[in-house]
């Protein structure tokens, strides 16, 4: 039972939220576009700042900060298909991440096979296999 017992660790908790957030994030950027009529537009990124501005309650910062964000951190163009493309990118990204995790749960791999190895992003290692990177190489 031990594949169960890693599904409700803190870890895996987080990756699933990792992945639910940035499938709501990205899908709610490309719905934007969708509701402008622009989804086969190829939009700059202050096309999708003036989108992005339009949600009630938001102010010029914010605006600014999630087009960021979403347009690959000013990529001079950008299409709803890109949008999705970044989601599924991403969410590859932390299943990855999640498996290798599964994995060291079991014993199968460890932190330094992963790192070595280079089966993930480091920029997605959460502070406290770091932190236990820092200590096994002290």
């Amino acid at each position: 039972m031990a594949h169960i017992e890693f599904f409700k660790t803190r870890g895996a908790e987080s990756m699933k939220e990792q992945i639910e957030t940035a499938l709501k994030f990205y899908g709610l950027i490309e719905q934007l576009i969708i509701d402008e009529g622009l989804e086969d537009a190829a939009l700059t990124v202050f096309d999708l700042e003036d989108i992005v501005a339009k949600i009630p309650g938001i102010d010029d910062n914010l605006a600014i900060a999630i087009t960021q964000l979403a347009s690959n951190n000013g990529k001079e163009y950008v299409s709803a298909h890109e949008i999705r493309a970044r989601a599924k990118e991403f969410t590859q990204r932390v299943f990855k991440m999640t498996y290798c995790m599964y994995l060291m749960h079991r014993e199968m791999i460890t932190l330094e096979d992963i790192l070595n190895l280079g089966l993930v992003d480091q920029s997605l290692l959460a502070d406290e296999f770091r932190a236990m990177m820092d200590k096994k190489e002290a």
